[in-house]
């Protein structure tokens, strides 16, 4: 069976996260030196599984996102 056509829908939600972060430096001299960052973020968010609202069923799917560097 090929699928010939699809339907899409948006959805949206809010949701709550926070991020965080942190830089140092270190100089050898007024011109050279090395440096790094760090970095994390983390949020969710829920919303309608509107595969399973189609079929009778009021599911929710919670999406989480979780990043660092």
């Amino acid at each position: 069976m090929d699928i010939t056509s699809y339907t899409t829908q948006r959805s949206e939600g809010t949701g709550w996260g926070f991020h965080g972060g942190a830089d140092a430096s270190v100089f050898f001299n007024r011109i050279v030196g090395v440096g790094g960052f760090a970095k994390f973020s983390r949020g969710s968010v829920d919303l309608e599984n509107t595969l399973a609202t189609a079929a009778g069923d009021d599911d929710v799917v919670s999406l989480k996102r979780a990043a660092s560097r």
